[in-house]
């Protein structure tokens, strides 16, 4: 099955704001999620990156990171539950580091759910090191 990963654009914001709220675990108690101004802030700021993954004529995955100039943070990895397990996730981290490498980033930081061991495994197969471990808190008003 043919893939192809390339930057988010305008056509994508629907699509991309129905994938990172299809998640629960990304927002816990926030159920606001992503709204589309969101998403559209995302993909018009130049210090911040979505990369879509196609295949199958389906949007299969998205990657959103900050990039600031030494380091970048991996915000969101997120898969369609329809297209996990196919190399997705892999492909889209690599072609994230593959941009970092272009501009000269070394340092990727990335905070994950300490039950989320599928984005652990994947991270620690690609040479990630374990670093803090922090404790989330949120409130509903």
């Amino acid at each position: 099955m043919t893939r192809t990963i390339r930057t988010a654009e305008q056509k994508d914001i629907a699509m991309l704001t129905t994938l990172f709220n299809s998640d629960t675990r990304i927002f816990g108690e926030d159920s606001t999620g992503f709204g589309e101004r969101d998403i559209t802030e995302y993909i018009h700021d130049s210090r911040k990156k979505i990369f879509v993954c196609e295949s199958g004529g389906m949007l299969a995955g998205a990657l959103m990171a900050d990039y600031h100039d030494t380091y970048s943070h991996l915000e969101t990895l997120i898969v369609d539950p329809r297209a996990q397990q196919q190399g997705v996730g892999s492909a889209l981290l690599e072609h994230y580091e593959k941009d970092l490498d272009a501009l000269g980033i070394t340092l990727i930081e990335v905070m994950t759910a300490a039950d989320n061991m599928v984005m652990r495994k994947i991270l620690e197969e690609r040479g990630f090191n374990k670093g803090n471990t922090f404790v989330f808190y949120s409130r509903v008003k």
